[in-house]
């Protein structure tokens, strides 16, 4: 069953009415941030920050999410408050302060995709990793040939 995060409900939860406003490709959120402890697969995330939406675009309303995890740079939104996963390196809940994404695109049998916190998963590559600048600063943004 799908469980939606409520603030009220939360004995852990607290705001320090400090507002955000990001503009992105699906739209403008505003809201403010809140802090809470997190739960991701198994891991226990002490005094997580994050944005509460007050103000999103039509697409957020009509998915069954609560909304969108970043693995992004911690100065995006000009907010210097630490990211999920730079939290979980600081706590030490991960092995080390790496990440990998593994996508399906052969539609074949198996997971559409996986993230691995804390390292890699060799189960889902077979040849050396090759590393690639940023095109834009402060985005997982690269060149793909």
């Amino acid at each position: 069953m799908y469980k939606r995060y409520v603030d009220k409900l939360s004995r852990t939860h607290s705001t320090n009415k400090k507002h955000f406003d990001v503009i992105d490709d699906s739209g403008r959120i505003t809201g403010y941030f809140s802090q809470d402890r997190m739960t991701i697969a198994g891991l226990k995330i002490k005094n997580q920050s994050f944005g509460e939406a007050l103000l999103e675009p039509d697409l957020f309303w009509r998915s069954t999410n609560d909304g969108i995890l970043g693995l992004g740079f911690n100065n995006i939104d000009g907010d210097e408050e630490p990211s999920v996963f730079d939290n979980m390196v600081s706590q030490g809940l991960v092995q080390a302060p790496v990440f990998s994404i593994y996508l399906n695109r052969y539609g074949s049998s198996g997971p559409d995709s996986v993230l691995t916190l804390g390292g890699t998963n060799p189960y889902y590559f077979e040849e050396d990793f090759i590393f690639a600048d940023l095109t834009v600063p402060h985005r997982w943004q690269f060149k793909i040939d």
